[in-house]
């Protein structure tokens, strides 16, 4: 009878060990950040090429993170755009401006990985492009974002961006 209790016992503890390790290896992104240049690259077809949005830097990006939602604000070239990914698998959609984001989030142990396809319909004719997001923190508490796009061409864009937290004005 000992042994069955000493075994449950075990049992028990198992299960919040492993909920709590769970627990811990999703991390909050939530804050205000802003992009490092110095840091962050991106290249097109093997070939180095500027940063999106390094001729227009990004201002401050916003992450407010709850159990079931991760949303995205910043702004680029005087337009707010907002990006809300479920974290549960399902999915996504984003509209800004002409551009629509189909995608589907999921966690890989501390990593956050969104997968799907950016559209966009303009003067310019139909546009596609399918992506490949993972957002992480470094051992220091910074945000990196590395992304993957495909055009409709094969023409892939690699971009690795890290993020510092905003310091608060004083």
């Amino acid at each position: 009878m000992r042994i069955r209790s000493l075994s449950a016992l075990a049992a028990a503890i198992m299960l919040v060990a492993v909920a709590a390790a769970f627990a811990q290896s999703t991390p909050d992104f939530s804050g205000s950040w802003i992009r490092d240049e110095a840091r962050s690259a991106s290249t097109t077809a093997g070939r180095s090429t500027a940063t999106p949005g390094a001729s227009v830097p990004l201002g401050v990006t916003v992450i407010r993170q709850t159990a079931t939602t991760l949303t995205i604000e910043n702004e680029l070239m005087g337009m707010a755009m907002t990006y809300v990914y479920k974290l549960d698998g399902s999915d996504s959609v984003n509209h800004n401006g002409a551009m629509v984001q189909t995608t589907r989030s999921h966690w890989s142990g501390a990593t956050l990985v969104t997968e799907g396809k950016d559209t966009q319909s303009t003067s310019q004719g139909y546009q596609a492009w399918t992506l490949k997001t993972t957002r992480a923190r470094d051992a220091k508490g910074n945000l990196i974002v590395d992304t993957t796009s495909t055009d409709s061409q094969g023409v892939v864009t690699t971009t690795h961006q890290v993020f510092t937290k905003a310091t608060k004005k004083e």
